[in-house]
């Protein structure tokens, strides 16, 4: 691989990652963000999500199961996430607060 090639490849990789390390930041922030997919690690700390979507799903990361799912791209909902869960989102307008 040609030092161009390489670091053509480098720039790419960087790109991918700096725009993926943006999505949710809104949602964190407690702005209404849409977003196609993501799951986002399990925090030490409860907090509330808002969404409305095709799928949101907040589950503990260390049991089978979810231990909340949501798909009604119509109606917003919200719902407590406990300290430790992850949540999981496929094509949603999310916020958390």
């Amino acid at each position: 691989m040609s030092n161009e090639v390489r670091a053509s490849t480098l720039f790419d990789i960087h790109k991918l990652t700096r725009s993926y390390t943006q999505i949710g930041n809104k949602a964190l922030k407690g702005e209404a963000e849409f977003i196609s997919g993501i799951i986002f690690d399990a925090v030490d700390f409860p907090r509330t999500i808002t969404c409305k979507g095709t799928l949101i799903q907040v589950y503990d990361p260390r049991v089978d199961g979810n231990y909340w799912e949501y798909e009604n791209e119509a109606k917003e909902d919200s719902h407590d996430v406990p300290a430790g869960y992850k949540v999981r989102v496929v094509s949603a307008t999310i916020k958390f607060t």
